[in-house]
């Protein structure tokens, strides 16, 4: 034997007259279709997570190539200020 919870709704339809296994088979089908829907927001929810974590890498590569230019311009800096020196220098002496 098996017993069922009934929601009060459901239990005014059962004094009602109507068969519990209709009652039961509506409740069934909400239930499909609340299965369906939550399988349909985890495909979407997957698709933005995906989403989310590409764009994540893609700033990560771009943070690198930043870090790469801000390097190379550092070193141009630090040579061309070396230059300069270089250059006062010679021509502050030798003159």
């Amino acid at each position: 034997m098996r017993t069922y919870q009934l929601t009060p709704e459901q239990l005014e339809r059962l004094r009602n007259g109507e068969s519990l296994d209709d009652i039961l088979k509506g409740e069934s089908e909400v239930t499909k279709q609340k299965i369906d829907w939550l399988k349909r927001e985890v495909i979407h929810a997957h698709k933005l997570l995906t989403e989310k974590e590409q764009e994540c890498e893609q700033l990560k590569q771009e943070v690198e190539r930043w870090k790469e230019f801000w390097a190379d311009a550092t070193r141009e800096l630090r040579a061309l200020r070396l230059y300069a020196l270089q250059k006062l220098q010679k021509d502050v002496y030798e003159s």
